[in-house]
C-alpha cells in the first residue's frame, strides 16, 4: 500500500483547523469541521487498509488490526493523561481533585468519552478520539463478516443505506430536541461521516480502471464543496440545529469529494496545494498536536497569562503554539515512531498463495 503526501496534506489542514478554531474562535466558528475531515479521512483509509489486507491474504486478522491501531494511538494518549495527571498536582489543569481528574481520565483512556456525562475539562476534546475507537472496533467485523462477501455495487448499496440509517437517527434525535453536544458527539450520530470515507474507498476499490473519468467529471463539484467547507469553518458553530437535519451530511459529502480529488487527480491543483511541505509536517504530527495542545493551551490562559494587550496576546498565542508543535514534534520523533515501528514486527500480515484479486491503486496507509 502506498503512501499518500497529499492525504498527510489534508491532515495538516485539518488539524489547522482544530488549532486555530481552538486559539479564536470567535474569528473561525466552525473550526470543529477539522474534525469531520479527520473522520470521513479514517473511513477512507482503514476501509482501504482492510480491503487490501482481505485481497493479499484472503483474510481479515482482528488481532493485527486492533494490535497496530493500539501501537499508533495508545503511547501518546498515555503521555498525555500522564502529562495532565502530573500537572494537576501543581494546579496547572482544570482538575482540582483526584476524583475529578480520574472522573476525566479514564472515559479518555478506555474510549467512552463521547458518552461520559463528566466534566472531561482538557480532556474534552478526546470525544472524537473515542468515535474513532468505537468505529475501529465495530467496522472491522463488518468488513470481514458482511461487506466483503457482498458484489462491489451491493457493498456500495450497503454502505449508502448504513449512511442513510445514522443520518435519519440523528435527524430524529435532533426532532426530539436532544442536546446539541450529544448530537454532535454520540457515535451513532457521526458515524455516517466516517462511513462517506469508507464509500469512497470501496468505490475506488471496486472499479480502479473508472477512476481517471470519474475524477475528470468530479472535480468541477469542487467550486461547490470547498466554498462550502470554508464558509462552515469560518461561520457555522456546532450548535446550530440544521446540522443535525442535514448538514453534517453535506459536510460529510464535501470532504469525500475533497479526498477523491486529492488523492487520484495527484498532478491536479488541489494536490498539489497539498503536499506542501508545511502542510505535510503539520499532517505528520497531527494526532500529537491534537492529543496535547488542549492542556498546552488551557495552562498558558489560567496558569502563565500573558498581559491582555495586542503584544501579549501575541506573545500568548506564539508561546502556546510552539509548546504545542515541540511536544508533538518530541512524542512523534520518541514515543509515536518508535512505536510505529513495531507495528510490522509484531503484526505482520503474510499473503496469500494466490490474492484474490490484484490491490486497487487506491490502497494507502494509516
Amino acid at each position: 500500500m502506498r503512501y499518500s503526501p497529499q492525504l498527510d496534506g489534508l491532515r495538516g489542514t485539518a488539524i489547522l483547523c482544530v488549532l486555530t478554531g481552538h486559539l479564536f474562535e470567535s474569528h473561525f466558528r466552525g473550526a470543529w469541521i477539522g474534525v469531520d475531515i479527520f473522520f470521513v479521512l479514517s473511513g477512507f483509509l482503514i476501509t482501504n487498509i482492510l480491503i487490501a489486507e482481505q485481497e493479499s491474504t484472503g483474510a481479515i486478522s482482528l488481532k493485527n488490526f486492533y494490535g497496530r491501531r493500539a501501537l499508533r494511538l495508545l503511547p501518546a494518549l498515555f503521555i498525555g493523561i500522564a502529562m495532565t495527571g502530573l500537572l494537576s498536582f501543581f494546579g496547572a489543569t482544570p482538575f482540582h481533585s483526584v476524583g475529578a481528574f480520574t472522573d476525566a481520565a479514564i472515559p479518555s483512556l478506555f474510549y467512552f468519552s463521547n458518552f461520559s456525562d463528566a466534566q472531561m475539562g482538557t480532556f474534552i476534546h478526546t470525544w472524537s478520539l473515542s468515535v474513532e475507537e468505537q468505529f475501529y472496533l465495530i467496522w472491522p467485523i463488518v468488513v470481514g463478516l458482511v461487506l466483503l462477501t457482498l458484489k462491489p455495487r451491493n457493498r456500495i448499496a450497503l454502505i449508502v443505506i448504513l449512511m442513510a440509517a445514522f443520518a435519519a437517527i440523528r435527524f430524529d434525535l435532533e426532532a426530539q430536541h436532544i442536546r446539541w453536544w450529544n448530537l454532535y458527539s454520540w457515535f451513532y450520530t457521526r458515524a455516517d461521516v466516517l462511513m462517506a470515507g469508507a464509500l469512497v474507498a470501496c468505490a475506488t476499490a471496486a472499479w480502479p480502471q473508472s477512476i481517471s473519468s470519474a475524477v475528470r467529471k468530479l472535480k468541477p463539484l469542487l467550486l461547490v464543496a470547498i466554498p462550502f467547507v470554508a464558509y462552515v469553518y469560518y461561520n457555522i458553530f456546532a450548535d446550530q440545529r440544521w446540522l443535525y437535519r442535514w448538514g453534517l451530511s453535506a459536510i460529510a459529502v464535501s470532504c469525500a469529494l475533497i479526498i477523491v480529488v486529492a488523492q487520484f487527480d495527484t498532478n491536479g491543483l488541489l494536490a498539489r496545494i497539498l503536499r506542501t511541505k508545511i502542510l505535510i509536517w503539520f499532517g505528520k504530527h497531527s494526532y500529537g498536536i491534537y492529543v496535547y495542545h488542549m492542556q498546552i493551551f488551557w495552562m498558558f490562559r489560567h496558569v502563565l497569562p500573558f498581559p491582555q494587550t495586542r503584544m501579549g496576546i501575541l506573545i500568548a498565542t506564539v508561546a502556546k503554539v510552539a509548546t504545542a508543535l515541540t511536544l508533538a514534534w518530541a512524542s512523534y520523533r520518541w514515543i509515536e515512531k518508535p512505536a510505529l515501528g513495531l507495528k510490522d514486527k509484531l503484526f505482520t500480515t503474510k499473503p496469500a498463495a494466490a490474492p484474490l484479486r490484484p490491490a486497487p491503486a487506491a490502497a494507502v496507509v494509516t
